[in-house]
Formats: C-alpha cells, structure tokens, sequence
C-alpha cells in the first residue's frame, strides 16, 4: 500500500485547520496513518468523507511506556462514541468518525480552553520560554564577540549562521508564546461569557518569516562549513551535532519501548544532552588551546613566510596561523619567529607577524581599516602609555599601494610595522627586522596573489 510524508506546519491553536486538512486528505484517498513532531504518515485508501478530531489530554506524559489509566478510560468512551484513535503526538489525541453527523468529542468550550491551557503551559510554552531566553543569550555573547573583535567575527562564516539561527529560533519561540497568550486570554473570557470556543487568527505569515530566516542560515551553515570540511572541522561539527540532537532523541523512544518510566526517561535524556553539548564545548575550547591543526588548516600554506624574504632554517620555528572567510572578508593571521636560545636576544632573532583582510563587500572597508588602526590606539586604552603615537599615514610609493601607515613610537620614531590598504585588501604586518625595498616588491606581489 502506497504511503506518503507531509511537513505539518500548524501550530497546536489551529488544530481546527488541522482537523480540516486531514478531511480533505482522506476525501483525496489519503488517510493519517502516524502523527510525528514534525511529519505526518499517510496510506492510501479510498476516498471518503471522514470526520477528525482533535483532543488535548493534558493528564497524559509523552514518555510513558503505557497510556495512564485515564487516557485510556477516555479513549474508551470515544471509541464507544464512533470515534477511533488514529494517532497521537505528545498530548494531542487524533480520532477519526465515518459516521455522517457524528457526536463531537468536546463540546464544552470552557473544557476545551482548560486542556488546551494545560497542554500549552506544561510543555509548549515552558520549551518555547527556555529556548527563548537561550536564544537572547546566544545573541549576547555573539554581540559581544563583534565588539570585542569585529574583523575576526565579520571572517568566520559560521558566526552569520549562528546569528541568524538564533534569530529565528527566538523570533520563532516569542511570536508562539505572545500569540498563545492573546488567544488564552480572549479564549477563556469568551468561553465563560459566549460559551463558545474562540479560535486564533492564523500566524502563518510569521512563521513563514522565521522559517526563511532558518532556511538562510542553513546556506549559510553549508557555505561557512565549506571552508572547513576539508580540514575536519566541518564533519566534527556536524557530526557532533547530528548526536546531539539524534542521539538523545532516539534513545527516548528506546527507552519508551524499553518501558521505562517517565521520569527516569526524562533524566537519562537531559543527562545525556548535557554530557554531549559539555562535550562538544571541552572539545573545541581544548582544541582552539591546543592549536590542533583540523582548527586552524595549517595543513594549507601560509600566504606569507618568513622563507620568502629571509633565509631560515624552517625547522627552527615556532609559528601560528589561522585562516577563515565569510560573505563579508577573508580573513588570514599568521606568525613565525625562529626559537630562542637560553643566552640569545630577543631581537637577534627573526620574526614576522601578519594579518591579511580580503573585503569583499566594499561598503566594510573603511569600517575594517579604521579597526585595525585603532588597535594601536593606546591613549584611549592604555592610558599608562599615553604619548605612544601609533598608526601615521606615510608616503611610501613602493608599495603599491593606495595608502600606507605605520606605527611610531613615543619618540615619533618609524616603527617596522606597516598598515598597506590595496584596492580590495588590507594587510598589517610587523616585522622583527629593518624592512627594505626589496621585501615590499616580494610581499606586495604575494598579498595580491592571495585570494
């Protein structure tokens, strides 16, 4: 027998357009076979007129092994009544009558707003609330990474996908829970003083609108994970992710079928979340400390090495990198010195230490510029280093440039660190060494090279 899959999107306010679709549906010849969170199962059959209808039974936990005792008296007297249960999804009961004009189930309103507030408030609402405020904090923290450093953020692809997650997630949670409440409070007053049941105006249009953004940070999950798949990253994202959320799931309806009771259910499963998403977190903080290479891609080569200016013994360095790229900028940090001896100067050593921004939405070049100026801003941050001058505009023509800055120091002096802003690209770099003519002709051919 033929089956098919449908995406329900309706929220549990407007189980009556529900109820109509499954009609119209079993009219067409489908009939509801399984009820799931998100997709609903239909079997092929012959096209009648059916009756549906949908009862909230707040008294019942979606991970009991068993139905209680006064779910299944209920269901009893529905089926006594023509009604026949079909499916189930959490508290919500489905029941179908083939009868012509069948006996509704329900039929006074005041009970119908009672176990639909029950339900709501013991579930929808208290999930929807949590991920809510989580969502407000998610944004918080990426709010305050932007501020603490905008260029660094602006290059990380996942960061746009975490945003507009969160977005959604939140506009999605708080447009549930303030249009519930509206209807709740409007629903019981009516209910009590027209002794009918009143049903909400339909929010499609806004679940469509947080939907979209889902959808828009889903390509911009596939775009940033792009960059990473190569190196490893990517796969341990998703498939960390992947055993976040399946994982726990799937070992619910496990011990469901286990008959485990309800309560250890819900304790194994909160444990076994927390173990996962503490997890995921000790192990990217672990692997960010450690400068594991599937991080960082020092598997690809450094856009600028010390090896193409000076000769050095490659073995002999102590290095860094750390390459990511976004809609907005490519972002590419690298650092290498030679190692120190015991008894050897700092400064007899060789070193270079760059940073290379590849904009590719115009209107963040000044934006991206003015930040990396600012940084050697000292008067305003470190007020202990007051008269330090920082970043000049300089006239170095052989460059290439379109501007060039670099950095004195308190007496005015030349420092050998440069801000070169190209057409579509700004690279900062510091130099342990006297640069020469000779090392901006090298650096500027590389840097435009870059991508």
């Amino acid at each position: 027998m033929k089956t098919r899959r449908e995406m329900t999107m309706y929220s549990l306010l407007e189980f009556p357009d529900l109820e109509k679709r499954l009609e119209k549906n079993a009219a067409e010849g489908w009939r509801l076979k399984k009820a799931g969170t998100f997709f609903w199962t239909y079997e092929e059959s012959e096209p009648k007129q059916v009756h549906y209808s949908i009862v909230f039974f707040p008294k019942t936990n979606a991970l009991e092994p068993e139905p209680s005792e006064s779910l299944v008296m209920m269901r009893e007297f529905c089926e006594k009544t023509g009604w026949k249960l079909v499916a189930e999804v959490g508290q919500m009961q489905v029941f179908c009558n083939e009868e012509a004009n069948p006996v509704p189930i329900e039929t006074e309103a005041w009970i119908q707003v009672k176990n639909i507030h029950e339900t709501m408030k013991t579930n929808i609402v208290m999930v929807y609330g949590i991920l809510f405020v989580n969502s407000l904090l998610q944004l918080a923290i990426q709010v305050m990474q932007f501020v603490i450093n905008p260029i660094q953020w602006l290059g990380a692809g996942y960061n746009i996908c975490l945003v507009l997650t969160w977005i959604a997630l939140g506009l999605g949670c708080g447009t549930e829970i303030v249009n519930y409440y509206v209807w709740y409070q409007k629903a019981k007053r009516i209910a009590d003083e027209e002794q009918y049941l009143y049903l909400p105006k339909s929010i499609k249009g806004f679940r469509m609108t947080y939907l979209g953004i889902a959808f828009a940070s889903l390509f911009f999950s596939v775009l940033a994970l792009a960059d990473y798949v190569g190196n490893g990253v990517g796969i341990f994202i998703i498939v960390w992710t992947t055993m976040l959320v399946g994982v726990p799931l799937g070992i619910s309806r496990l011990l469901k079928k286990m008959k485990v009771s309800a309560k250890w259910n819900r304790i194994i499963i909160v444990m076994l979340t927390i173990v996962a998403a503490v997890g995921m977190t000790v192990a990217v903080f672990v692997s960010v400390a450690k400068n594991i290479d599937f991080i960082f891609g020092r598997d690809e080569e450094m856009s600028l090495e010390l090896s193409d200016l000076r000769e050095v013994d490659e073995e002999n360095l102590v290095e860094s990198y750390r390459r990511s790229n976004s809609m907005f900028l490519s972002f590419e940090e690298g650092y290498q010195r030679e190692k120190w001896e015991e008894d050897e100067s700092v400064a007899e050593s060789l070193m270079m230490d760059y940073t290379i921004l590849v904009i590719k939405t115009p209107f963040l070049y000044d934006f991206c510029k003015n930040e990396l100026l600012s940084e050697n801003d000292y008067d305003e941050k470190y007020p202990e280093l007051q008269g330090y001058q920082g970043y000049k505009k300089v006239d170095m023509p052989q460059w290439g440039a379109i501007e060039v800055y670099c950095d004195h120091d308190f007496e005015n002096e030349p420092e050998n660190e440069f801000i070169v802003c190209y057409e579509d690209r700004i690279l900062q770099i510091d130099f342990g060494w006297d640069v020469t003519n000779e090392d901006i002709a090298k650096l500027r051919e590389l840097v435009k090279k870059m991508k």
